[in-house]
Parts: structure tokens; C-alpha cells; sequence
């Protein structure tokens, strides 16, 4: 897979990942308003204000941060220019070199291993221009698409947390996966 990195904004073989704006309120909204998309996350579904208040959030937090690189991203297909979901890469501990990150696309786009594209094109970003040590990412146990998404591009689990969040009203244990540096250079050798 190809990934082409130009400041803010990285690009894959389908995808564009670039930060929100403020025109992108309503493509966000139909996949942050579906129950389905919202059953293992803490957030959601979102009502209206719900999400121009997170696209608010994100232009602001992009705005003030010291990093070009790190945020959220709006995911874009290359070929319509569709916005089909969200993804993130964030520092966790500047110190270890340890980054975050997390995914989430709108339900009639599930299963075309557009997650899976994303998450290397992050994990590239925090790799080779960030330099990272490791790469984390978490998910609800019961959310096995996600976690077969972390295992695809080579993270490993290592562990779960019993009762990690209140999802739904609902104490919920989250699987617990990274990637080492050096196994994603293996990786990319083979």
C-alpha cells in the first residue's frame, strides 16, 4: 500500500485522510447518529448539536496543537470525495514515543478493509515521521471487527481490561493491542 504524507493530510491508495471542517457537520452526523456505529464506543449516537460541537472541538484542538500530524482526521474516499468516517492519531507519551489510534466509519462501508487501510497509513505517520516506539489502540471485546482490523496490520493484544468503560450504561471490558516499532519494519521488509 502506498501512503503519501504532505503536512496535515495523508493519502492511501483509496483514501484521503485530512482534517474536518466545518462543511463536514452533516457527512459526520449520519455516521455519528447511527446506533449501530455508536454500540461500542462511549459517545453517541449524536444528536445534531452533539456533532457540531465534536467538529467544533476538532478544528479548534488542530488549530492550537504543535504538531501537524496528530488530531483528528475526516475520512475521504479518493475517487468521490466522500466522507465515509473518522480516525485519530495522538500522543500518549511524548517520553516512550507511544501514540494512539482509533477508527470509526459509517456502517455501509464496513468490511472493505477501508479501516484496515487507514490504520497502516497512521501507523506510517507515527512510525516513520514521528518516530514512534509504539502504536496503541484499543476496543470493546465484544467488538471483534475492530480488533481483527489491529491484528491485520500486525498489533498484538496484550491484554484486556475487565470493566474499562461505561459504555451505554454498561461496564464494558476493552482489549488492549500494540505495535512495536521494529515488528512494523519486519513487516514492511517481508
Amino acid at each position: 500500500m502506498e501512503v503519501n504524507v504532505r503536512r496535515n493530510r495523508i493519502t492511501t491508495n483509496r483514501l484521503i485522510l485530512r482534517p474536518f471542517e466545518k462543511g463536514d457537520v452533516h457527512a459526520v452526523h449520519e455516521y455519528a447518529s447511527d446506533k449501530e456505529v455508536c454500540r461500542f464506543v462511549p459517545w453517541g449516537p449524536n444528536s445534531f448539536k452533539d456533532t457540531e460541537q465534536f467538529i467544533k472541538r476538532t478544528i479548534r484542538a488542530r488549530k492550537s496543537a504543535d504538531n501537524d500530524y496528530l488530531g483528528d482526521y475526516a475520512v475521504v474516499l479518493k475517487e468521490t470525495g466522500q466522507l465515509i468516517g473518522g480516525c485519530g492519531l495522538f500522543l500518549i507519551s511524548k517520553q516512550d514515543r507511544e501514540y494512539m489510534i482509533g477508527y470509526c466509519l459509517r456502517r455501509d462501508k464496513w468490511g472493505m478493509g477501508f479501516a484496515q487501510e487507514l490504520a497502516k497509513a497512521l501507523c506510517h505517520v507515527a512510525f516513520k515521521i514521528l518516530d514512534a516506539h509504539r502504536v496503541v489502540a484499543t476496543c470493546d471485546i465484544q467488538n471483534a471487527p475492530s480488533y481483527n482490523v489491529m491484528e491485520k496490520i500486525g498489533m498484538k493484544r496484550e491484554g484486556v481490561f475487565q470493566k474499562r468503560r461505561l459504555i451505554k450504561d454498561e461496564w464494558r471490558d476493552e482489549c488492549y493491542y500494540a505495535l512495536l516499532k521494529e515488528d512494523w519494519q519486519t513487516m514492511r521488509l517481508e
